[in-house]
């Protein structure tokens, strides 16, 4: 009998602490008691590791972060450089097509004030050089009938 009361004592001892419990966990938001069993089920070392892995990744995408911007200010500044030449180089071409044009207007009236002044030399010649200015003619109107077309 001294086992039953024994036992007895022991199971009221045990159902004050239940109850006792369940009043605390009653006390409790159901949020607490659910962050409560989520870190009661993960190791403090885990979490620790994790914690050094992302400041381990953070300096990487740091440095990382880094080098594209040096890349990008390097990547700028030849961007702008080689905008110069080009500009610089489009406005010689420019110059240079403005130059033959006025080269080849002048040809013509030195050979349209030639023709005139000595018509009997310029006949002569003419055999040999109205073939070539046929050619440079077909020449001339070939470029600029493909160059509308890639207009």
């Amino acid at each position: 009998m001294l086992c039953v009361m024994a036992e007895a004592a022991n199971s009221d001892t045990s159902l004050d602490q239940t109850i006792s419990n369940q009043k605390v966990n009653v006390d409790k938001r159901p949020s607490d008691v659910f962050i409560q069993s989520l870190t009661g089920g993960i190791k403090r070392d885990d979490v620790q590791k994790m914690v050094n892995d992302q400041h381990h990744m953070l300096s990487r995408f740091e440095k990382t972060n880094e080098m594209l911007l040096n890349f990008n200010e390097l990547s700028e500044s030849r961007y702008n450089s080689t905008q110069r030449d080009f500009l610089q180089h489009t406005q010689q071409l420019n110059s240079m097509k403005s130059d033959l044009d006025s080269v080849f207007r002048r040809i013509r009236l030195l050979k349209s004030t030639l023709s005139r002044q000595y018509p009997d030399a310029f006949k002569a010649c003419s055999n040999v050089y109205n073939v070539i200015e046929d050619e440079e003619e077909d020449n001339a109107s070939e470029q600029s009938s493909s160059s509308t077309v890639t207009q």
